[in-house]
């Protein structure tokens, strides 16, 4: 990523990830250590439609 002001981070910076079980959705990763080092913070951009996406059922086992 080449930024002329470092701070600024655009949705074309990130990495684009589906969304598991969630289909025609969108994910842009922006922020996390992949991207920028950050080790205990994740920022991403997420879009989807009502009726024209569809979640199949699932857990989270370690989640809070």
């Amino acid at each position: 990523m080449e930024y002329q002001d470092k701070y600024l981070l655009k949705l074309t910076d990130g990495r684009v990830e589906p969304i598991h079980d969630l289909e025609d959705a969108l994910r842009i990763v922006i922020v996390d250590e992949d991207t920028v080092g950050a080790k205990d913070i994740t920022f991403a951009y997420c879009k989807f439609a009502p009726h024209t996406s569809f979640h199949r059922k699932h857990i989270h086992e370690y989640s809070e």
